[in-house]
């Protein structure tokens, strides 16, 4: 399924670009290179609300399963923390947890507020207490989480009721910059309008407890000040999608719902937090093109994915996710110009390439292109870069870089 009416590409073909670790796959959603370690733990702390909080912890271990020895030599992991929806324990989504998990993230899974009435602000409090508690025992060479949390900015993540609990939490808490949710129940909070990180409100189209028009809508609507925000939509998809267990109420098989929920939610924690922007070329890119999704967003920072393929001739695919109505220059080069960069220009040397798209975004803010490239040395770093422009304001992407074939 096409995901944007009037989505413009000049692309002949484009194949799904592989990571460059050996011996796994390169679709988001199959699993990680890092095993997945469990440990369920029970603490007290002055933060939190309820008097023991239980929690769920997945992080990369050594082997999977529960107890396995962390794998604190590729560490420290940033963190995330999940918040669960109403009546739904952090086990019953242990299969997305783990995913998340393999990717290289340490996911804190808050298990209180499990019973028939969910407090919200109670579930924000005991989420807010698990972060300092991890970092805490972070820091601790007896405790089994010791060198596995990175320091500075945190990510939350929440399903249905969980997804209105990280915004009652950024009430007193300011270290949370990345947002996902995944069928969020919206309630009127103003922390939504004036968050300035980045979020993805993931939705279904066919979702009928928390009906997408009324909530995971809205979320990505209010988030006026969000430096980047994208609304996916699954075509066929519920409420449920991301549990472990199918309900079989929807248009869409459960097991493509929790395959999408894999690939939109590691996908986009990857791209934001670890920097992996070629991810989107599955979860916006041509590699979704035949996926039961819709996408919108607005991304005033812009993204930015590649793929080089082929080798006679070699092809470069490109996508940018901006704002709509700007206008954007691409460019390629073999080489990099230290001496520019976000205030001076491309960081890239044109002298050793060339610009390949002048051009309009139009109303979408997104498209993608595959042009062909002249011979160049096979195994050479190929750079490439954008500049998006609106009005007299210049952005520069990030620049991407991938070997050539």
């Amino acid at each position: 399924m096409r995901r944007f009416t009037g989505l413009s590409t000049t692309r002949t073909f484009a194949l799904i670009c592989a990571l460059a670790a050996p011996g796994w796959s390169q679709l988001p959603e199959d699993p990680g290179p890092h095993p997945v370690g469990i440990e369920s733990v029970d603490f007290s702390h002055p933060l939190a609300a309820n008097n023991n909080v239980s929690a769920r912890i997945h992080y990369p271990a050594l082997d999977d399963g529960f107890g396995a020895q962390p794998d604190t030599a590729n560490g420290p992991y940033p963190v995330v923390v999940f918040i669960h929806g109403w009546f739904a324990p952090p086990a019953f989504y242990r299969k997305l947890l783990d995913h998340v998990a393999s990717y290289g993230f340490l996911v804190l899974g808050v298990g209180t507020e499990i019973g028939m009435i969910m407090n919200i602000p109670n579930a924000a409090h005991d989420a807010h207490a698990l972060l300092y508690w991890a970092e805490e025992q972070g820091a601790d060479d007896g405790c089994f989480l010791y060198g596995m949390p990175a320091g500075g900015a945190w990510a939350a993540w929440g399903h249905s009721f969980g997804g209105a609990a990280i915004f009652h939490m950024l009430e007193y808490e300011d270290r949370i910059d990345v947002i996902a949710l995944m069928e969020g129940k919206h309630f009127d909070l103003p922390t939504i309008a004036g968050f300035e990180g980045t979020l993805m409100s993931l939705g279904g189209s066919h979702d009928n407890v928390a009906p997408p028009h009324h909530n995971s809508r809205v979320f990505y609507d209010e988030a006026i000040s969000a430096e980047r925000r994208v609304y996916p939509e699954i075509v066929g998809g519920g409420h449920n999608g991301g549990l472990d267990f199918p309900f079989e109420i929807d248009p869409l098989p459960h097991f493509q719902q929790h395959r999408l929920h894999r690939r939109y939610l590691s996908g986009f924690l990857r791209a934001e937090r670890l920097g992996e922007e070629d991810v989107y070329l599955q979860l916006f890119g041509s590699g979704s093109d035949d996926e039961p999704m819709t996408v919108e967003g607005e991304y005033s920072r812009p993204a930015l994915w590649i793929e080089a393929t082929g080798d006679s001739p070699p092809l470069l695919t490109a996508g940018l996710f901006g704002m709509p109505g700007e206008r954007a220059v691409m460019a390629w080069s073999t080489g990099l110009n230290p001496g520019h960069g976000p205030a001076g220009g491309f960081g890239i040397d044109l002298g050793r390439g060339d610009t390949f798209l002048k051009r309009d975004v139009g109303g979408t803010g997104l498209f993608e292109t595959t042009i062909t490239l002249p011979a160049l040395p096979s195994g050479d770093t190929l750079y490439v870069q954008a500049k998006s422009t609106v009005g007299a304001e210049e952005r520069l992407t990030r620049i991407a870089d991938a070997p050539l074939p």
